[in-house]
């Protein structure tokens, strides 16, 4: 199923591009990269600090993004960071994001994706096994006027 959104999703952003679109230069995919990989580490670190602004800094404001997590996507960017912003008050101890993948394709000079899996552990004593979960993301990200920006993004958290 994940292999098919994903394969889907390239499709789309391929069949739409031209010619140009195409060419990128070694160059530019290196600025691209570190463009998003900066904005995807605050994000993670924001994350890892409770901080439910700084996680949701990357969204875009564009109407069009959206937020999908386990099957539910949420009406808006803010119904998420506002829901987001209450789990992230709980009195819960920081927590380590680790990822096992994490691959960023960048479709043309506009549009780049990441698939990356992860597991975010509270940082203390604990052999509760289901405080520690594992994430799955998929990140479409998309160059706005302000910047890079996401404007899509589906997060699983599987049963452990």
């Amino acid at each position: 199923m994940k292999s098919t959104l994903r394969f889907i999703i390239v499709f789309l952003f391929i069949g739409c591009m031209t010619e140009k679109d195409i060419e990128l230069t070694e160059i530019l995919k290196k600025e691209i990269t570190e463009n998003i990989n900066s904005l995807w580490n605050q994000s993670c670190e924001a994350i890892e600090n409770l901080n439910a602004e700084g996680a949701f800094a990357i969204f875009s404001n564009d109407p069009i993004a959206k937020y999908i997590r386990d099957a539910h996507l949420y009406a808006s960017i803010d119904e998420a960071r506002k829901q987001y912003a209450k789990w992230f008050s709980n009195p819960q101890p920081k927590r380590k994001l680790e990822f096992q993948s994490y691959d960023l394709n960048i479709l043309d000079k506009n549009t780049a994706i990441i698939t990356a899996t992860a597991t975010l552990t509270p940082l203390v004593d604990s052999t509760d096994k289901q405080q520690i979960m594992k994430i799955g993301y998929t990140v479409v990200w998309r160059k706005e006027q302000a910047g890079w920006r996401v404007i899509n993004m589906h997060t699983s958290i599987p049963n452990i």
